[in-house]
């Protein structure tokens, strides 16, 4: 590592979480030293805290490149590319850091967060226990360990666990979200809140906590909760079983609906049943959305929203607003237009549910926005056509939004399956 002021000063810009600033003044020094190492691994370090993931990782392997001996520059390449959920590669550039310097607890930190991305929890709780072998005070591993001790319902031992990570250090923000996440997958929200809110006082940046917070607030209603334990059941399992609930409950749908036909006596069951089913899909889609609308109108809830989010509450709203207000001119006019416009806005509520809440680095969010652009253009143009404002093949795009549709299903179910 160059011994310059100005690499001092970085290092203490990102302990202050300066990243802008420290990567500003690593630039100025890399113009000198542009074959340092440690300075492609440091910018690696605010890219990475910046969220440009594609940024860090080249830094990162440049890094490596210049110095392919030294352990960090593994770690923070591993590290990135764990967060791009790429974990093959993650996990063997992991091993490496690990094979040059195996009494750092972080290293095994790391493999246990690929392990946990992974699904396989009984591996990532043995890495954070070598981990703490090498560092027994390792918050981290402490926290990690708590983790897969929750998904594994070894409830008792993860909260022992956290307890310990918190008597470690009490004000590591980190420590308080996670207990908050671990204690909100445990069923209690009100004691989440309270660790969520006490991570953002100690961090108001960290998005991990704010996130937390959201969803505590929203576990006071008593609907949300099931979809809370539901999504927290769900993202345990392995995606064959993630998939295995999707398409088995599709499948028992369609035999209830098919006794529905041939059996008039159960009929008024079935049919309730289907509704209901109905319900639980729609809501699951814009589940998140939907209830950060709802906590627009509280007194804490709309100051824990972010921008985006309040974008995703805005355009939700208002096009459950179209689809209501169509639905009653319809009733009492019987006009076509507003049949039409009650179909079109109730697909365009579960298009723009998922919209709001596809992350950039999300894989397959290019696709689904692709295809939910493209469910709204060919309403728009099944709109002109009904009407004869477009001279086109009405069956065809209604066919085209029918066909995009079920396109939009599968894509949204599969990534999500991947990305959980």
């Amino acid at each position: 590592m160059v011994f310059d002021p100005a690499v001092q000063r970085a290092q203490l810009l990102i302990e202050q979480k300066r990243f802008a600033q420290a990567e500003q003044t690593l630039r100025s020094v890399q113009a000198h030293y542009p074959q340092d190492d440690s300075i492609h691994a440091l910018l690696a370090v605010c890219q990475l805290e910046q969220d440009r993931l594609s940024d860090a990782e080249q830094s990162a392997r440049e890094a490596v490149r210049l110095q392919a001996d030294v352990a960090f520059n593994h770690y923070i390449l591993g590290y990135t590319l764990c967060q791009q959920k790429k974990l093959e590669e993650a996990e063997r550039v992991s091993r490496e850091a690990l094979r040059l310097d195996s009494s750092e607890a972080h290293h095994y930190a790391l493999l246990a967060r690929i392990r946990m991305l992974q699904k396989k929890w009984e591996e990532a709780l043995e890495f954070a226990n070598q981990g703490l072998e090498q560092s027994a005070e390792d918050t981290t591993c402490l926290n990690l360990r708590a983790q897969c001790l929750t998904k594994l319902n070894r409830n008792v031992e993860a909260r022992l666990t956290i307890e310990d990570a918190l008597e470690q250090d009490p004000e590591d923000a980190f420590t308080h979200a996670n207990t908050g996440w671990s204690l909100l997958e445990q069923g209690h929200h009100r004691e989440a809140e309270r660790h969520f809110g006490e991570a953002l006082r100690l961090d108001p940046s960290m998005e991990f906590a704010r996130v937390g917070l959201l969803e505590a607030l929203k576990a006071r209603n008593w609907y949300y909760r099931l979809f809370v334990k539901y999504y927290f059941w769900l993202g345990k399992q392995s995606s064959r079983l993630q998939w295995a609930v999707i398409i088995g409950l599709w499948l028992i749908m369609r035999v209830v609906d098919s006794l529905k036909d041939s059996n008039p006596a159960i009929a008024p069951y079935a049919t309730a049943v289907l509704i209901l089913y109905g319900i639980f899909v729609i809501t699951t889609w814009i589940a998140t959305p939907l209830f950060n609308l709802f906590l627009r109108f509280t007194k804490y809830g709309k100051h824990a929203l972010s921008e985006r989010e309040i974008r995703g509450t805005n355009w939700l709203g208002g096009i459950m607003l179209l689809c209501l207000v169509s639905f009653v001119a319809h009733w009492f006019t019987q006009w076509a237009i507003f049949d039409f416009l009650t179909g079109s806005s109730f697909l365009m509520v579960m298009v723009v549910g998922v919209w709001f809440q596809i992350d950039k680095h999300m894989k397959g969010a290019k696709l689904i926005r692709g295809i939910g652009i493209a469910i709204a253009v060919m309403l728009v143009l099944d709109f002109l056509t009904g009407f004869g404002i477009f001279p086109f093949n009405t069956k065809m795009t209604s066919d085209l939004v029918v066909f995009l549709l079920y396109a939009f299903v599968i894509s949204v179910n599969y990534f999500a399956i991947r990305n959980t």
